[in-house]
């Protein structure tokens, strides 16, 4: 009689021989030894395939894995052995699943699931190093020679016999060359951050085993098929709670964006009626935070930062150009910008809000793994985020803002040492900060009062800097906002376009992929030569503070805003209406640091209006470097340099903070470390 254990080998041995495709070909008994003649680990199955070959074994498949993927894979080496004889030693081969059935959220997976296999999708949070793992643990008896065998799992306590099944000793040794080892490793699935808008955010706990390990990076979106294990604690024998662990079959990586599956065609058509609207855009505007009213400039730049540019880093050469549009608002008042990025929150695609205090990290974090025992990393909002938008309140009060400077910047994360990797990191940043001293100083530099670091026009596009100014008419409707006076009125303001509306569309238009036209890209090259003209003569005259540094980086944000509002509009081309767009945009945010009430005036007249003081820190810190550089081969020595700007009342962090701004943007350079030189 044969027992189920031959019955389910058998079916999978008549899987492989006979199963044929829609083309006539015995599919998987290629792929098998494809698999053996490349060195590869692992065969794929679609359960949908086994499920037309017979269906009984594929439902058992479901609802006992654990006994069924070992019988598949005994099956692998039985037809293996038929077609290679002259193996003295078969490979061992896993058999992975896929297509099992309509994918579940982290959220979703519950208690019924266990010990069933299932499909799960999300984002890769943590992964931890791969370290050796015994899977097939051999001892021996040094008495006797017994060897015995003994079948491992990752998240169980070592199995070891206590004493030999033969002569009952207790001389027993783990043989390692008997062994089989496999990598392990661990990592944390979470639900999407779009989904977490809607929802109190779950996690699964994840066990990769053998080729599984090192096939997912934090931040990637992944579809993942295996068995949910209910685990004793361990450590504690008297607690009676058991955790979850997810035993890894297969990984698929995805790049699923789940903004866009509920776009319908009836969707599409009504964006393409509204968007021929000649008002389109000023609803658009007017329907962003209504409980805000005014600040249109704001919000317009936040729109178009939400459908991003499209400036490829192919096409930007070795610049490191981005096409996001990186947005910093610094509001006199904190909780306007605290109820802006609440509903930004609402529409954004793929978005992730921080608060100061959370304890949320924006990069990458390193920390013991508690399974393998090795260490872990841990992917915050910027790598999570990545194709979608990280909104930060109070951004001056996050910490580590180098290194998330250098994220912004570089658009991901480089790690060394034991994971020795390059995770993206290609989010789009929105962040509200409250001004240093909690109010403006018309008489003191814009961009100090936000933040000590220089040259943050290279890490953000738009910058605003909001003072609480009083204004009669604005005041008035956030008044009658706060105290519900407009429901008195007959024409009420209302939003044009509601919650569902901008998050489809921004999802359907960001994905547009519009041509710059000849016309515009000649528009946006005269105005960006005439800001340097500008920019140059100002640096001669060396008594105007500049609020920003005019170099190519400003030229790539007006470029990604011209993109940008050329999808607003769902063109296929960016046109010169595109390009004027974008210059207006990007004045009025550097209009308001210019402390201009009169944000229709060009950009060159706003700046010549800024606050004014002798000589900026930059110039008067190149200027050493011109003096010094001379002094020896390499150049001006840093310990030189920093002596003689201290005697010019600069402190000493403030000129290591400017030299090191100075050099990301390519005023000065290093020719030898400690060393300086202009360009």
């Amino acid at each position: 009689m044969v027992c189920k254990e031959e019955e389910i080998i058998n079916k999978f041995v008549d899987f492989f021989r006979e199963y044929i495709n829609n083309s006539g070909e015995r599919a998987y008994l290629q792929e098998l030894l494809k698999t053996v003649e490349h060195k590869q680990k692992s065969i794929q199955i679609s359960w949908v395939d086994l499920h037309a070959f017979d269906p009984d074994l594929a439902e058992d498949l479901i609802k006992n894995p654990s006994e069924v993927i070992p019988c598949a894979e005994d099956a692998v080496q039985i037809v293996l052995h038929e077609h290679s004889p002259s193996y003295e030693v078969l490979p061992y081969i896993h058999v992975r699943f896929y297509n099992v059935g309509l994918p579940k959220l982290p959220h979703e997976v519950g208690l019924s699931d266990a010990n069933h296999l299932i499909q799960v999708e999300g984002i890769i949070t943590r992964i931890s190093e791969a370290k050796p793992f015994v899977e097939k643990a051999v001892f021996v008896c040094k008495d006797c020679g017994n060897e015995m065998i003994r079948l491992q799992k990752p998240y169980e306590p070592l199995i070891k016999p206590s004493k030999c099944d033969l002569c009952g000793s207790k001389n027993i040794e783990l043989d390692t060359n008997k062994s089989r080892f496999v990598y392990f490793q661990s990592s944390r699935l979470q639900d999407p951050p779009e989904v977490s808008r809607e929802i109190l955010s779950s996690s699964l706990e994840c066990i990769l085993l053998d080729d599984l390990a090192n096939s997912a990076v934090p931040g990637e979106r992944v579809r993942l098929t295996g068995v949910l294990r209910l685990i004793p604690n361990y450590k504690n024998k008297y607690s009676m709670t058991l955790k979850e662990i997810f035993e890894v079959n297969n990984i698929e990586n995805i790049q699923k964006d789940w903004d866009e599956e509920d776009i319908t065609n009836e969707d599409i058509q009504r964006f393409h009626e509204e968007a021929q609207r000649p008002d389109f855009k000023e609803r658009l505007i007017r329907s962003i935070a209504p409980s805000v009213p005014g600040y249109g400039s704001v919000k317009e730049g936040l729109i178009l930062a939400l459908l991003r540019g499209g400036i490829s880093e192919e096409s930007a050469g070795n610049l490191g150009i981005r096409d996001r549009i990186h947005v910093l608002i610094a509001f006199e008042d904190p909780t306007i910008g605290s109820q802006l990025l609440e509903f930004i929150y609402k529409i954004a695609p793929k978005p992730i809000l921080v608060r100061e205090g959370t304890g949320t990290n924006l990069t990458i974090l390193q920390k013991a793994d508690k399974i393998t025992g090795g260490r872990a990393i841990e992917a915050g909002a910027t790598v999570l985020a990545t194709g979608g938008t990280v909104l930060v309140e109070g951004f001056e009060k996050i910490g580590h803002l180098e290194d998330i400077f250098t994220v912004i910047r570089d658009g991901e994360v480089v790690l060394t040492g034991e994971f020795n990797i390059i995770i993206p990191a290609k989010s789009t940043i929105i962040a509200s900060s409250r001004l240093k001293s909690g109010y403006f100083d018309l008489k003191k530099d814009p961009l100090d009062q936000i933040f000590p670091v220089r040259g943050l026009s290279s890490y953000f596009g738009l910058i605003y800097v909001i003072p609480d100014m009083p204004e009669t008419k604005l005041d008035g409707k956030i008044a009658d906002y706060v105290l519900g006076l407009e429901r008195d009125k007959k024409n009420a303001q209302r939003a044009p376009y509601g919650i569902d509306f901008l998050r489809k569309f921004i999802a359907y238009a960001k994905n547009l992929k519009p041509k710059l036209s000849q016309e515009a890209a000649e528009y946006l090259k005269q105005y960006y030569l005439k800001l340097r003209r500008w920019y140059a003569s100002e640096r001669e005259i060396g008594e105007t503070l500049i609020p920003i540094r005019i170099s190519i980086l400003q030229l790539y944000t007006l470029v990604n805003l011209a993109i940008a509002h050329a999808k607003l509009h769902l063109r296929n081309t960016v046109t010169v209406e595109d390009a004027r767009a974008a210059v207006e945009v990007f004045e009025r945010a550097y209009g308001i640091i210019g402390i201009s009430t009169n944000l229709e005036a060009n950009l060159e007249d706003i700046l010549m209006k800024s606050t004014r003081r002798k000589r900026s820190r930059e110039e008067v810190l190149i200027d050493v470097i011109k003096q010094l550089e001379n002094e020896t081969e390499y150049g001006a020595p840093k310990d030189l340099v920093v002596d003689k700007a201290r005697k010019l009342n600069l402190n000493e962090k403030e000129i290591i903070n400017i030299l090191t701004e100075l050099k990301h943007e390519g005023v000065i350079y290093e020719p030898r470390e400690g060393y300086y030189r202009t360009l």
